[in-house]
C-alpha cells in the first residue's frame, strides 16, 4: 500500500452486533477505492458477548463488500468510548487509510469542532460518576455522535491524516428498543428480539441465525472463575478495583447472570463497566 497517494482508501469501525439494514445504508453511501472495516472481537465495547462470533461476523463484512477486515483486539474493543476509539483509529492510520466515514445522529462535524478545545478529559477521569454520564455531562451528543466525537479526538491529538466524514442516520436511534420503521431497526431492538433478524438484516445476516450465541451461558464460567481465584487473584484482573473484589466473592449466592449483575451494579460501576469487567475475569486478564 506504499503507492495510495491516490487511492481513496476508506475506513468504517463497527461492532456489527448484529449487521442490519441501517449499516448496509451506511455501506452504500461509501465510495471508496478501498473499504476497510476495524470490527470489535466477539466481546463488544460494552462487554456484552457479540450475538455472533468474530469469525462469523467477519464473513458477513466480506458478503457486504469490504476488501479487508481487522480485528479490534479484545483488550482494546472492551473498552469505554474514548479508548476504543483511539486504537480503532490508531489501526486504520496504520493501514494508511486517508477516510473515516461514520453514521451520526447530527450529521454535523463541526459540533466536533466546536467541543473540541473545550474537553478536558481529565475531568472525566477524576469524577465521581461513570465514565459515559460524566462525558454526557460535558458533551452534548448521542450515542454515534459522542463516539465519532472521540474518533475526531483521537485524529486530530495525534495528527493522523485520516478526515472524518459523516453519513446521517436514518431510522431509529442507536439505544431505541421500538421498531416503528419498516426497513431500518436499531441493533438495541433486534438484540432484545432476535426474531426481528429476518426483516431487518440482510439475508447473508438472517442466514446465520443457527450460529447466534447465548450470553447467558457464559455465567457459570465466570463463576467458577471467581470462585478458583482468592481475593489477591482477583485484584489484578483489569478494571477490578476500590474493593469490588469482595463483592464479586458473593457469585455463590447468584444462579443468574442478569441478578449478578444488578448485584454489582452502583452509581459508580455502571451495567457496561460491570459487563467489561467480568469479561476480562472469564479470560483472565
Amino acid at each position: 500500500m506504499n503507492n495510495n497517494k491516490n487511492l481513496n482508501i476508506c475506513g468504517v469501525i463497527a461492532e456489527y452486533n448484529p449487521l442490519h439494514n441501517g449499516h448496509v445504508y451506511h455501506f452504500n453511501n461509501i465510495d471508496a477505492d478501498i473499504k476497510i472495516l476495524v470490527m470489535s472481537s466477539s466481546f463488544t465495547m460494552r462487554g456484552d458477548l457479540s450475538i455472533f462470533d468474530k469469525f462469523t461476523k467477519t464473513k458477513q463484512a466480506l458478503d457486504l463488500g469490504f476488501d479487508l477486515v481487522v480485528e479490534l483486539p479484545f483488550s482494546l474493543a472492551v473498552e469505554r468510548a474514548d479508548i476504543f476509539a483511539l486504537n480503532s483509529v490508531r489501526i486504520l492510520n496504520m493501514l494508511q487509510a486517508n477516510n473515516l466515514i461514520i453514521g451520526s445522529e447530527e450529521n454535523n462535524i463541526e459540533l466536533y469542532k466546536k467541543y473540541y478545545d473545550e474537553f478536558n478529559i481529565n475531568n472525566i477521569n477524576r469524577n465521581e460518576l461513570s465514565f459515559k454520564v460524566a462525558s454526557l455531562n460535558e458533551l452534548p451528543f448521542k450515542s454515534n455522535d459522542l463516539l465519532g466525537f472521540f474518533y475526531y479526538k483521537a485524529i486530530k491529538d495525534n495528527n493522523y491524516n485520516i478526515n472524518l466524514k459523516t453519513i446521517k442516520r436514518i431510522g431509529n436511534d442507536y439505544l431505541d428498543k421500538d421498531t416503528n420503521d419498516d426497513l431500518y431497526a436499531s441493533a438495541t431492538a433486534i438484540r432484545n428480539n432476535l426474531d426481528l433478524i429476518d426483516k431487518y438484516c440482510p439475508s447473508f445476516v438472517s442466514n446465520d441465525k443457527d450460529k447466534i450465541l447465548d450470553e447467558n451461558k457464559l455465567f457459570k464460567y465466570i463463576k467458577y472463575q471467581i470462585l478458583n481465584m482468592d481475593i489477591n487473584d482477583l485484584k489484578n484482573i483489569f478494571m477490578v478495583d476500590e474493593g469490588i473484589e469482595n463483592r464479586l466473592k458473593d457469585v455463590y449466592k447468584f444462579n443468574n447472570y442478569d441478578e449478578f449483575l444488578d448485584y454489582l451494579i452502583s452509581k459508580r460501576y455502571t451495567r457496561s463497566r460491570i459487563k467489561r469487567m467480568l469479561s476480562y475475569v472469564l479470560v483472565n486478564i
